[in-house]
């Protein structure tokens, strides 16, 4: 897992984003000193008033085209609220999108196979298990 100062391609004319969270299985992606992630797999967004309708447009859109990203969560900061959206594995061209808020206990990235859990009355998420 990457932090934000880590760029994500999303094009193949080498344009890239922040995310807050990347998550590339790839080994070169992780070579000491990389930050550049070509291969990501999972990318995250907390989502802020001034950040929100850019991340679920234009920003979602070309993550939604790379070919290697099959997980894309997004993240409220102000409530327990995640959505993931996931790539249908028999139609690339097609996405899910589960929604997990305060009535949830757990959160589910199925690429990793990892499952969080909210901790309670607060909108931090810890992992459980891989």
């Amino acid at each position: 897992m990457s932090g934000s100062d880590v760029r994500v391609q999303i094009s193949e004319d080498n344009t890239y984003y922040f995310p807050d969270v990347t998550v590339s299985c790839d080994v070169a992606d992780r070579r000491r000193g990389n930050t550049l992630i070509q291969s990501a797999r999972v990318v995250g967004e907390v989502l802020s008033p001034s950040t929100e309708q850019f991340d679920r447009t234009d920003k979602m859109k070309k993550y939604q085209a790379w070919p290697t990203i099959q997980e894309i969560v997004l993240i409220n900061q102000f409530a327990q609220h995640v959505e993931v959206f996931r790539r249908n594995k028999h139609d690339s061209a097609s996405w899910s999108c589960t929604v997990y808020g305060p009535g949830e206990r757990w959160l589910y990235l199925k690429v990793l196979m990892y499952t969080f859990r909210w901790k309670r009355s607060t909108t931090i998420l810890t992992l459980v298990s891989p």
